[in-house]
């Protein structure tokens, strides 16, 4: 049966693996309307130079050799432009929807493949005209229209009559070129005129987050949302062999910018982060922040005085808080899911601007009992926990491991190679091993399905690290890179990922034959 979800995340799934270089400089009308929440762009021109075998990608994402999308895909699209996905989110479900546009150059044998499809799978639907477009709605109200240049397929977010459905996708395919997307937003012009991949485009109106929980802290709710920080959010999306690539590029207002630049350091200390004692780190974070633009900013929250709050019983100034360290953070762990938090090598790092202001502070949380002194570190005992406080040179570390504290204070050791490769001059790093951390993922007591927990696994099998690191500002712009690497160095990673679809349809199929 041809259920919509299935349909859609089949779709979805393809969108992801297949996206191509969107290399042409010149803007086709797109016919998206300018309120959309996101929108994903492919160029499937690029995509079946860099797959094998494009018609057996395709194959392999629908997962079925008679699929209607392996059909529909292998007939009659157009794989020279592009397409595209977009969707609307609205607290109102009839005013949200998910749609997209797959470029034609054989109408005839789009429509053979469809009637053969629906007859094949039992969608009863019959085939109409409407103006110069044909369309189907399907039981589960998705209504799939085309003509001689592109298919539109649209799913409303509520239950529409055929009348209202069919009034909904053409006035989205209607939207004149001066109230499109491209006609409304300079960022997604920009985008479409650059080389890529695959693509997004975020509406940063609908993307704020809500959080409540910050209304006891101040006014962070309203300072923090989005549209009044962000003017556009889009990311450039390129497949390589052994890695995926996807550069995140967001324009700040120029009054956000102006506000909060000078907040994060343009960057990090890197000989404190190769300093981390790991051999084996999970992940590694570093970045580093101007603590008095970070005081200057909690005060205008009305955050401090919350802050000051918290510390009273200590017989200092929250000032000397942010003078004490010079904002370089580090954080790293090398075990994870140990019963006892105190088995977790995991360990903080911040660099020391003045080290009497910390001498200060520890020795009069010691004096309240908070704190026990021993010959080199201190202990903090905080609710069930023991964490160690080693001071080393003009570092501070954090850990709760015994093991971590020995090795601080009494080797030299140096993070483990393949992560330290990622420190440099950035504003911001995280990096991620994912073969240290599948060796600690208990499998065995997951509860979820044997399904599931293969396919988690095999996805696991074939990653080998990520890495995002933030260029520091240019103008008002902030720029993130993201790496994907892949075990498979040799291979494009369209050919990889379309291998992990593969195997974990037919684990499914092994599984349930019946599906």
């Amino acid at each position: 049966m041809f259920e919509n979800k299935k349909y859609l995340l089949i779709i979805f799934s393809i969108i992801i693996l297949i996206g191509a270089s969107c290399s042409s400089k010149k803007i086709e009308p797109t016919y998206i309307p300018d309120d959309v929440s996101g929108v994903f762009c492919i160029d499937l021109k690029n995509v079946s130079n860099k797959a094998t075998d494009f018609s057996n990608t395709i194959k392999v994402m629908s997962g079925d050799k008679y699929s209607f999308v392996n059909q529909v895909f292998n007939a009659g699209v157009d794989y020279s432009k592009k397409a595209y996905f977009f969707i609307r989110t609205s607290p109102e479900l009839s005013q949200s929807y998910t749609a997209g546009y797959i470029p034609l150059n054989n109408k005839k044998k789009f429509e053979e493949a469809l009637k053969k499809s629906t007859k094949e799978n039992n969608i009863n639907t019959e085939i109409k005209t409407k103006e110069d477009w044909k369309y189907i709605i399907t039981e589960n109200q998705v209504i799939l229209m085309w003509n001689e240049k592109q298919v539109f397929f649209l799913l409303q977010g509520d239950k529409s009559d055929e009348e209202k459905l069919l009034a909904n996708a053409q006035k989205i395919i209607k939207t004149p070129e001066n109230q499109s997307l491209e006609g409304k937003q300079n960022s997604f012009k920009e985008l479409l005129a650059q080389n890529f991949d695959a693509s997004y485009w975020l509406n940063t109106e609908f993307t704020t987050p809500k959080l409540p929980y910050l209304s006891n802290w101040g006014n962070l709710e309203s300072i923090l949302s989005l549209p009044k920080m962000v003017e556009s959010n889009y990311g450039l999306i390129t497949f390589e062999k052994g890695e995926i690539i996807t550069k995140n590029i967001v324009k700040f207002k120029e009054e956000s910018f102006k506000k909060y630049k000078n907040i994060i350091k343009t960057s990090y200390d890197q000989n404190l982060a190769k300093s981390i004692p790991l051999t084996e780190p999970i992940f590694i974070t570093a970045f580093a922040l101007n603590m008095k633009e970070v005081e200057k900013m909690l005060d205008e929250w009305k955050f401090l005085e919350k802050l000051k709050i918290q510390v009273s019983f200590i017989d200092m100034k929250i000032e000397d808080f942010f003078t004490m360290i010079s904002g370089d953070i580090v954080i790293s762990g090398q075990t994870y899911g140990a019963k006892e938090m105190q088995d977790n090598d995991f360990v903080v790092a911040l660099g020391l601007e003045k080290k009497e202001i910390f001498d200060k502070f520890i020795n009069e949380v010691a004096s309240l009992g908070l704190a026990k002194k021993k010959k080199n570190y201190f202990v903090l005992n905080y609710d069930d926990y023991r964490v160690f406080l080693i001071e080393k040179g003009n570092t501070l570390y954090l850990t709760l491991s015994a093991d971590l504290r020995d090795k601080i204070l009494n080797e030299n050791n140096k993070i483990n190679q393949k992560l330290s490769t990622s420190i440099g001059e950035q504003s911001l790093l995280f990096a991620l091993d994912y073969n240290k951390l599948n060796k600690f993922i208990p499998w065995d007591s997951i509860k979820n399905s044997d399904n599931t927990k293969n396919m988690y696994q095999n996805i696991m099998k074939e990653l080998d690290t990520f890495e995002m690191q933030v260029v520091p500002w240019g103008n008002a712009t902030q720029i993130t890179n993201f790496k994907l690497k892949l075990t498979n160095k040799s291979r494009n990673a369209v050919n990889v990922l379309a291998e992990i679809i593969d195997k974990i349809n037919k684990e499914a199929k092994e599984r349930k034959p019946n599906m």
